[in-house]
């Protein structure tokens, strides 16, 4: 954590970390465990259709997010 000046007398404190970088890679392996069971158990194709978009997308926003992260640095 990094504590800033006051700004109009109120302190603020800004979190240098990535905590949402984890919550992010935890909620992409919970879907790629719930493909996994998709598949196994062979459910309705439409279901694994969405599942595969779902999980390619969370990586993707995933991807993304750390790009712009990185470049806002």
């Amino acid at each position: 954590m990094i504590s800033q000046e006051p700004i109009y007398g109120i302190r603020y404190v800004v979190n240098a970390g990535q905590g949402g970088d984890m919550t992010r890679l935890l909620a992409i392996a919970v879907l790629i465990v719930l493909a996994f069971v998709l598949f196994r158990y062979r459910t309705n194709e439409k279901v694994q259709k969405v599942t595969i978009i779902t999980l390619i997308s969370a990586f993707l926003i995933y991807t993304a997010s750390i790009m712009i992260a990185e470049l806002t640095r």
